[in-house]
């Protein structure tokens, strides 16, 4: 057919023709621009690497020629000699000497030799979308020839090995410098994480001995081979959690596994007679487990095991002067709370090895020990009686308690305007609580306590005009609302206390009433008095305009000299001029006075002054202004996830219902999205935790802290019961974070990978491989910006043995290992590694076979080699379990070492991150 038929044809479209062409050829001028200038810069980086590499080793092989004639530092001509070598090699692969101004050469301890190169690269068809050069970049390190580098990667900060299955990584600041922001010599680190392997029980322990103690925690009735049948009844669930927190308080005795979905959240624990001994004393049920059973257990588990070793000191904030309902539980367990003293003098009560639980040795907390700062002084975990924290009409009030009106006053807390004095202690209050959750503590709250606490929160930032989301500080909920006026500002008279004196002022503090701010105000210590006298006198000199006066009276002024203006001396003498020897008569004169104050105030002393203060009027106060999170709703609930430690129940459905003043939730005002969404544990009449029902039992994280909120406290069945102590054995991972010094979440991260990588990238081998690589070192040359494939499995046998030969002989304990992060691309490649930040968290596994270069290949779950590091590897008879980045309770007389596990001292950087670009 002829080509132009459709130009023919259509002869009115021949425009549009012009058009569609013209677009695409732009189009088509783009995709070459595309195609030959990224091919053309993928050669021009290959020719670079070739350069460069060649000149590293041609100067690496100058440099070992020289020392071995003498085995000193490289002098400054030696290294000229090696430089103008490597310069040379690189002219002769393409390089012209102009380019040789953009290569950089770094010579380092014990021979390490740097090479690096950016060249620009001029671009071709680009240039028509604007783009005329772009650089490439290549770089060469030797990992010191002396030493292997094995198949580990490590992220650039320290780890901690937390159990099995979880970790703790800290990063350091990318520019940081110095101790805390970089690896330190001579310090302990975890360089690979280990696992429990296949065996929890080690090995070499007779499989028919046995090793651990299970309490079972589900329903019914329990039964063992040989012993007949044994029901687990109600009160002595409760009894199992107040072991397991004494267990915690028994440094040989842990850790603890919770078996997490597991009979109802059973129990693994240590054979040893005292534990035997507490649980016999207390008629719990147990069944002792010889290693070939704990084992099968263990593996059944799997990643659902959370090991405590860290017991929580628990303290109680409540008005009531008898037990309220948490208190009766705590009690019932046998968990203790509180202490005696304060401050620095603080002592938590806690159950000795071989006592008795002393219910009358548990105290709680009020409003002065949370003002004064008592809750801050051991505690890792708060649980909040059913109080009001509007200050309006549950709990002490100031009508009805004059111990709260005392404590308002006390301090700095004062009636105006809407607001009393208690209403603004009770926000203050509560948004100290809210600091110490925020913190890295966990609280456990119930009834109004949940509902009052967030909107005291509220309120408080709505009093104080601070700016942004007024919900902001609430942890849970949002959709408060309270008709308030117009801001008014008036003066008010506010009570202080005398805080110094400066000159002839006292300086008063005071606490704002409207906006809970400290102020200082300046008061006279001296009152000003200004009077109008008398005079007469007579003018000794006369000016233009005014003339001197000397009084003559009253006696008190006479032989004072006054400049007085002419026109009110002729005025008062009737001439017309002014002239010397001029007499004045009763001339106004007036004069300022300064009367002390009587009595002087003194500091410390209490005071009352006059300020400005801004109040809300409208709608308040008045009982319960808000009414939407309260459902009222006291139906049976639901719990959602068997695999949640503060759900593990042996009843999941039908909880009986508890009432309150604040029984359920509205599921519409519950915070579930943004950076720190509430997760919904229990709802009523649903087991979807997404329906939008009444909820019953909510979680979410405040800062780095943990709060548990429940609708309701007269508890009516065990099953409800243990949601409390759930919570209160959770706890042991706050109580670790806090020894450990770490901000981490309090579960840490689950293990994807243990830090196995395989520097070939290839997806294939065999342990065989991976322990030769360990045992030998891998020699083939790695460089900054290789992408590296981790490998999968812990590899635990092969680590060990490894290891093993390595710290057999000294020579060998020195190793290089590199230091990894996840690269740019991963996130987009893999959503499943979108928030990923170390080697642990990658999941999946890429297969680039042999390629290093994400130009080449789409790395989806791979890291980014940034630096290197030498560590002298340890054996695990030599681990010291101290310091921050160490777990302790994983090794020695703590437990069995993790298998796997590789510490060792960090020695120094061979390449530091962030001192060579990485791409």
């Amino acid at each position: 057919m002829n080509s132009l038929w459709f130009v023919r044809k259509f002869p009115m479209n021949r425009g549009q023709v012009l058009v569609l062409t013209a677009l695409g050829m732009i189009f088509f001028v783009g995709m070459i621009a595309v195609v030959t200038d990224v091919g053309w810069m993928y050669a021009s980086k290959n020719k670079l690497e070739t350069a460069v590499n060649a000149g590293w080793k041609a100067g690496f092989d100058e440099m070992k020629k020289i020392k071995s004639a003498s085995n000193i530092p490289l002098s400054i001509y030696d290294k000229y000699r090696v430089t103008m070598r490597i310069q040379e090699v690189i002219l002769k692969n393409g390089y012209s000497t102009p380019d040789l101004m953009n290569v950089n050469i770094a010579f380092g301890r014990d021979d390490a030799l740097t090479v690096t190169s950016s060249q620009t690269v001029g671009l071709f068809f680009a240039r028509v979308i604007g783009y005329n050069s772009a650089n490439v970049d290549a770089g060469r390190v030797n990992t010191e020839n002396n030493y292997a580098m094995i198949p580990i990667g490590i992220p650039h900060g320290p780890t901690k090995d937390i159990s099995k299955t979880r970790y703790i990584g800290e990063l350091f600041p990318e520019a940081g410098v110095g101790p805390g922001n970089e690896f330190s010599p001579e310090v302990e680190y975890i360089i690979k994480l280990g696992n429990s392997g296949p065996n929890d029980i080690p090995l070499g322990v007779d499989p028919a001995s046995f090793v651990r103690i299970l309490v079972p925690m589900d329903v019914g009735t329990l039964a063992k081979p040989g012993q007949g049948e044994t029901p687990l009844n109600e009160t002595k669930y409760l009894k199992a959690y107040g072991v397991v927190h004494w267990i915690l308080g028994q440094s040989d005795l842990v850790p603890a596994d919770w078996l997490i979905g597991y009979r109802g959240g059973a129990f693994m624990l240590k054979y040893h007679d005292d534990i035997i001994a507490r649980l016999s004393a207390r008629s719990i049920y147990y069944e002792p487990l010889t290693a070939a059973e704990a084992n099968d257990i263990y593996t059944a588990v799997g990643d659902h095991n959370l090991e405590l070793s860290y017991q929580p000191l628990v303290k109680v904030y409540s008005s009531q002067t008898s037990d309220d309902p948490v208190e009766l539980i705590l009690k019932a367990a046998e968990i203790p709370y509180g202490g005696t003293g304060a401050g620095s003098s603080y002592v938590p009560y806690k159950v000795g090895r071989t006592d008795p639980f002393a219910p009358d040795n548990c105290s709680h907390i009020y409003d002065t020990e949370i003002l004064t700062g008592q809750l801050n002084t051991g505690a890792h975990w708060l649980h909040l009686h059913h109080e009001d924290f509007t200050g309006n009409d549950e709990g002490r009030n100031p009508g009805g308690d004059t111990t709260d009106n005392a404590a308002a006053s006390s301090f700095g807390f004062v009636a105006s305007g809407s607001y009393t004095a208690y209403q603004v202690m009770k926000q203050e209050i509560a948004y100290k609580i809210r600091q110490f959750v925020e913190t890295g503590h966990m609280m456990y709250t119930q009834c109004f306590a949940t509902e009052t606490l967030d909107a005291a929160l509220w309120m408080r930032r709505l009093r104080k005009g601070l700016l942004g989301d007024l919900f902001s500080d609430c942890m849970a909920f949002t959709g408060f609302s309270l008709k308030m006026g117009t801001p008014t500002t008036s003066n008010q008279n506010v009570a202080g206390t005398v805080d110094r004196i400066e000159e002839n002022n006292a300086i008063v503090s005071v606490v704002n009433p409207g906006d809970g701010a400290l102020e200082e105000v300046a008061v006279p210590t001296s009152t000003t008095v200004t009077s109008t006298l008398k005079v007469a006198g007579k003018v000794t000199s006369v000016g233009t305009t005014d003339s001197v006066v000397k009084l003559t009276s009253p006696s008190s002024m006479k032989n004072r000299l006054f400049t007085i203006s002419n026109t009110d001396i002729k005025a008062n003498n009737g001439k017309g001029s002014v002239s010397i020897g001029d007499r004045i008569s009763k001339y106004s004169l007036t004069t300022t006075t300064i009367t002390p104050t009587s009595p002087l105030p003194v500091v410390g002393q209490a005071y009352t002054v006059s300020i400005s203060v801004t109040t809300y009027t409208g709608g308040y106060p008045t009982k319960s202004p808000f009414t939407t999170i309260n459902t009222k709703d006291s139906g049976n609930f639901n719990l959602h996830d068997i695999y949640d430690p503060r759900q593990q129940d042996h009843q999941m459905t039908n909880l009986t219902g508890f009432g309150g003043k604040t029984t359920s939730f509205n599921y519409a005002n519950i915070r579930l999205s943004g950076s720190n969404p509430v997760t919904v544990m229990g709802s009523i009449g649903s087991t979807d935790a997404t329906s939008a029902t009444s909820k019953k039992y909510l979680s979410g994280y405040c800062g780095t802290g943990l709060f548990t909120f429940t609708g309701g406290h007269n508890f009516m069945d065990t099953p409800g019961r243990r949601l409390v102590l759930n919570n209160v054995l959770l706890g042991s991972k706050v109580a670790e974070n806090i020894a450990l010094g770490t901000d981490a979440p309090l579960l840490g991260k689950l293990k994807n990978n243990y830090g196995v990588v395989d520097p070939d990238n290839i997806a294939s081998g065999s342990p065989d491989d991976y322990l030769n690589r360990l045992t030998n070192g891998f020699n083939s040359p790695t460089q900054l910006s290789d992408r590296i494939l981790p490998e999968i499995g812990n590899q635990q046998p092969a680590t060990d043995q490894g290891i093993a030969s390595r710290v057999a002989t000294l020579t060998s304990r020195f190793v290089v290992v590199p230091i990894t992060d996840i690269p740019p691309e991963v996130p987009g490649n893999n959503s499943a590694n979108a928030t990923a930040t170390t080697i642990y968290d990658l999941v999946g596994q890429d297969n680039p076979n042999g390629v290093y270069n994400p130009a080449s290949y789409s790395f989806g779950a791979s890291v980014r080699i940034i630096g290197y590091a030498l560590f002298e590897i340890l054996d695990p008879t030599e681990w010291t379990r101290v310091g921050t980045n160490i777990q302790p309770g994983d090794a020695g007389d703590l437990g069995p070492a993790q298998s796997g596990q590789i510490r060792g001292k960090f020695i120094r950087y061979i390449v530091k991150p962030g001192e060579m670009p990485v791409n």
